[in-house]
């Protein structure tokens, strides 16, 4: 009798299974169906029945639906299916034949599931990662999310529907790097598809910046932040200029920075790096202005007023603002000036008396160093001189006190063409002279 087609219908194998005699062949013993954790596979086999027979005809199904079958020689017991649905439980059925006789018997087998596609970290934050996936190929039960750190657990696996395509991770630690897992399951079947992720390192903390004092210095320093963090970058911009960047290791958090301007306005930007991520924090520091230079403080024969001049400071200033002092330290008069200029009269001041000027430069906000300068007005005359007496021979002068200060006088006598007669000093508190030995008639 010819062999029956390939293309068997599940009405034949009824008619074959219900059809039996004493010459139908025994049922192959033990089939199993395994999937070898490869995609759309099965491999089939099972042992080999007692008796005589032709050959082996084995079938896949799903849903009562005959998808493929193979013919087996008899010296085999073993066959694969390719090009199956992922994830999918069929029916396999190994037939024996012998002759127009046919013995059946079936087991189930599962193709192993198909991973998630295109998994991957759609956005980040410092303490959360959101993960999206295409829906893995094929049947699937679930997903399940698990999060791994150094190979750890990071919390129990989340169970998730098979329409779920992502899925949020919160309460992260900052710059940490993470194994996420999304595995497939069909049945008791797994098939796990991994991906890394980093979240975002946080910001430095209380970042600060200094001059201590120096014209042509700034430090800054700041807190670390809370995670991981592999290293520190510093960079250092003026005006929008970038001037310069500084790697510094993650057991570090300060850096100083040399050779600038003087009254300057800086910008330092501190990142925190972990792996290829960043965060950055920033903050501004000002250069300590240059003092002035070449102060000086000249009555310029003045009884009432005092000219201080100076030499422009050197970098950056705004303004320059003046004090004067007396000899006690009291505050006489201020003033200020624009940067530009490079000097300032101090008018209404006592003849006589010294005063003592302080220049500092001015730089938004912050003030420079003092320079110092010290002057005198210069003393005023005395007033109403007159002659108290005068005889043959004598001189003699009187006179009232000048205003403000001075510590005594010098009185000169001169001839008539104004050649030096004679000198006398006098105290403070002396208000006459007399000069003897004069020529009878002799005009002074």
């Amino acid at each position: 009798m010819a062999p029956l087609a390939d293309n068997l219908t599940e009405e034949t194998f009824r008619c074959f299974m219900t059809s039996r005699d004493f010459a139908e062949p025994a049922t192959a013993q033990n089939p199993t169906a395994i999937h070898s954790a490869r995609d759309g596979y099965l491999k089939v086999y099972w042992r080999h029945p007692a008796g005589d027979f032709d050959f082996y005809r084995v079938a896949v199904k799903h849903n009562n639906v005959f998808l493929q079958n193979k013919t087996v020689p008899k010296s085999q017991n073993e066959c694969v299916f390719l090009s199956l649905v992922p994830g999918r439980l069929y029916t396999v059925v190994v037939s024996t034949w012998s002759g127009i006789y046919v013995s059946s018997v079936s087991t189930d087998g599962r193709t192993f599931p198909a991973a998630v596609q295109k998994l991957a970290v759609a956005d980040r934050s410092t303490e959360d990662l959101w993960v999206t996936w295409d829906a893995a190929p094929g049947d699937v039960d679930h997903y399940e999310v698990q999060l791994l750190y150094s190979d750890m657990k990071v919390f129990p696996p989340i169970t998730l529907s098979s329409s779920t395509i992502q899925y949020h991770l919160g309460s992260l630690t900052p710059g940490r790097l993470y194994k996420i897992l999304v595995s497939t399951f069909s049945g008791p079947n797994q098939r796990v598809q991994f991906i890394e992720g980093r979240t975002v390192p946080s910001k430095v903390k209380n970042i600060h910046t200094s001059h201590n004092g120096q014209s042509t210095r700034l430090k800054i320093s700041w807190t670390p932040g809370q995670g991981d963090v592999d290293s520190y970058s510093v960079s250092l911009s003026q005006g929008g200029h970038l001037l310069g960047i500084w790697p510094v290791p993650k057991h570090l958090s300060e850096l100083s920075c040399q050779n600038l301007t003087p009254g300057q306005q800086y910008t330092f930007t501190v990142k925190s790096i972990s792996g290829d991520l960043t965060n950055n924090d920033t903050a501004g520091g000002r250069t300590v202005p240059a003092t002035v230079t070449g102060l000086l403080l000249d009555n310029l024969y003045t009884t009432d007023s005092l000219l201080a001049t100076w030499g422009a400071a050197q970098g950056v200033a705004d303004s320059y603002g003046l004090q004067l002092l007396d000899d006690r330290g009291t505050l006489v008069s201020n003033g200020s000036q624009k940067a530009g200029s490079n000097q300032y009269r101090f008018g209404g001041l006592t003849p006589g008396k010294k005063h003592h000027v302080r220049v500092q430069t001015l730089s938004g906000g912050v003030q420079s160093e003092d320079a110092r300068a010290s002057g005198r007005t210069r003393p005023a005359a005395v007033r109403e001189l007159a002659i108290r007496a005068n005889t043959t021979t004598s001189l003699t002068f009187c006179w009232t006190p000048s205003l403000g200060e001075f510590d005594g006088y010098d009185i000169y006598l001169y001839n008539q063409d104004e050649t030096l007669r004679d000198r006398k000093d006098g105290e403070g508190d002396t208000r006459d002279c007399s000069f003897q030995g004069l020529q009878p008639g002799t005009r002074y």
